[in-house]
């Protein structure tokens, strides 16, 4: 690459754009990981509940409920809290912990007929035998590389757990109470319990909520400016041409082509960068996220784009007639 074409690239705004474009990237990629790190802290050290989750005990109940039966079709999680242990069983769907050694939870452990566990790294050996002497077979042992309370947890499959008097925690991503009944079976009478968030993380997820917002409004501001800047380079050349005869529609729809090409290249590089980097250092689902997350700020880049090239365009036609 020569120093002719590298002074072009500066003159015309190509340059100042792509670092722009490629830092608005980099903010993106930390914003999801920020979002992943902070939504993982939150359930570690609320124990695997969601701030959401509904906390509830069962009216009248005889015998042991079938999950299964929950009328339903989105993913949903359910806990039983018991005097030493929790018990659980999901839907599709779950978080799954960070793990030391073995497996989580997968959904063809559930009524099944077996009788399965994971432990928390700081549970001991003792309990994990009593447990084992019952007829439980340990497949996992889960836990950061920080403290947390799943460290001291013991979980085992819903179905495996012995009816007693507990508490049942509910998460999902809709409503599914009606009246003080959920659809399980017909409908299951439940007492909701009120409790506070109990999570030490609590005053994060409004932060993040405007921190998010905030980086929206600065990736939609910085694009128009810097798609107004880049087009305004080229509206010298536009008019020109124009003057030679030749539609604008033509040489603008090659600009405005070059233009989201640009970005795509300078954000997806960054992207395939921090999605290779995530591999190392996160688990498949969280890669999968930070995926969904990656794509959705690739929308906002090329709808903020697009439009501002339109209205650059009509500004353009403006001016030439």
């Amino acid at each position: 690459m020569n120093r002719t074409y590298i002074t072009e690239l500066k003159k015309d705004g190509t340059i100042l754009v792509t670092v722009l474009m490629l830092l608005l990237s980099v903010i993106v990629t930390s914003l999801s990981f920020y979002s992943i790190r902070q939504y993982q802290l939150e359930m570690l050290t609320g124990g695997l509940y969601r701030q959401d989750s509904l906390v509830f005990t069962i009216v009248d109940q005889g015998e042991t409920i079938d999950w299964r039966e929950l009328d339903t079709g989105q993913p949903f999680t359910v806990f039983v809290e018991a005097d030493s242990y929790r018990a659980i069983y999901y839907h599709k769907t779950t978080y799954i912990p960070p793990m030391v050694t073995g497996r989580f939870f997968r959904e063809e452990d559930f009524y099944v007929g077996e009788m399965k566990m994971v432990c928390g790294q700081a549970v001991p050996r003792e309990t994990i035998q009593r447990f084992e002497e019952i007829g439980y077979e340990s497949i996992g042992i889960m836990g950061a590389y920080y403290a947390s309370a799943i460290d001291d947890l013991v979980l085992v499959n819903i179905d495996a757990m012995i009816p007693t008097d507990n508490v049942h925690i509910l998460y999902s991503n809709q409503n599914l109470l009606d009246n003080d009944t959920l659809p399980v079976n017909g409908e299951l009478s439940i007492q909701v319990i009120d409790r506070e968030d109990a999570s030490v993380l609590r005053f994060l997820d409004g932060g993040y909520s405007v921190v998010s917002w905030f980086v929206v409004l600065l990736i939609v501001g910085i694009v128009f400016l810097a798609t107004h800047y880049w087009t305004g380079k080229k509206t010298m050349e536009l008019y020109i041409l124009w003057l030679s005869g030749i539609r604008i529609w033509q040489p603008y729809q090659r600009f405005a082509s070059f233009y989201l090409v640009l970005i795509s290249l300078c954000y997806w590089l960054v992207g395939l960068v921090s999605a290779t980097g995530m591999l190392a250092f996160f688990s498949i689902q969280e890669v999968r996220v930070h995926i969904v997350n990656l794509l959705s700020g690739y929308i906002l880049f090329m709808f903020s784009s697009a439009f501002s090239l339109w209205m650059a365009f009509r500004r353009l036609k403006k001016y030439t007639g």
